[in-house]
């Protein structure tokens, strides 16, 4: 991983049920309100106006923070090092169901009180949550249909060596933030938040064949996950 440089934009990529929004209200602590932007709507990409606007922007803040991709730095032009947090792969894809069965807005929440069961969501291939997300959010790739083939998740491991400031993991919040702090030269390490995450392992939560459909349809998001283990925090 690399050292932050001095005007370098911090990008967070809050990847979905990792308790980002936990690490949100920590960076809120950290930055004025001036110097850190929060998006969750990356439809910016394809409009040009809007572009132009979130380039202003950024330029007068230290951290970008959001429902994100790898990438975002080529797009504004901006010299930037990137932060994540991911989470266990099995946890994560029962969390996203269990959220959106709870959500009213959520995409498939009608659906689900229709009776599509998380098995019935994985085979269907259209959900991106599900499959090999943390590899698509960090392979700077987008990538439209099922996702099992290697080469993003060589990608994103790449990614992570050359162009991230910190990677931490859910599980193991309190060492993930001291390592974040550390990394993005915060005069003092903020608070472990408060993780809204399931309290029994996913595993637990879903029966064998449900659990065999996830692993089959994570594969690469485990590797990617026990390398994070292994090698970053």
């Amino acid at each position: 991983m690399q050292e932050r440089q001095a005007g370098e934009l911090t990008i967070f990529l809050h990847i979905p049920k990792t308790a980002g929004t936990s690490l949100r209200d920590t960076f809120q602590h950290v930055y004025p309100a001036e110097r850190c932007l929060f998006i969750y709507a990356y439809e910016f990409g394809r409009d040009a106006g809007r572009l132009a606007a979130l380039r202003q922007e950024a330029q007068g803040a230290d951290v970008l923070f959001g429902h994100l991709s790898y990438g975002l730095h080529q797009l504004l032009d901006l010299p930037a090092r990137y932060a994540t947090v991911v989470r266990e792969p099995v946890a994560r894809v029962v969390s996203y169901f269990r959220h959106q069965a709870r959500q009213e807005d959520g995409e498939y929440h009608q659906r689900i009180a229709a009776g599509m069961t998380l098995l019935d969501l994985l085979r269907s291939g259209e959900c991106h949550e599900v499959n090999n997300h943390m590899t698509r959010i960090l392979c700077g790739e987008e990538i439209l249909g099922p996702l099992f083939h290697r080469a993003p998740l060589v990608r994103a491991l790449r990614n992570l060596e050359t162009d991230f400031l910190a990677v931490g993991v859910t599980e193991r919040m309190a060492d993930s933030v001291a390592l974040i702090s550390q990394r993005l030269a915060w005069a003092a390490q903020p608070p472990v938040p408060w993780l809204n995450v399931d309290p029994q392992p996913g595993s637990l939560l879903v029966d064998q064949e449900t659990l065999e459909e996830i692993l089959r349809a994570n594969a690469l998001d485990i590797e990617l996950y026990e390398r994070v283990v292994a090698d970053f925090v």
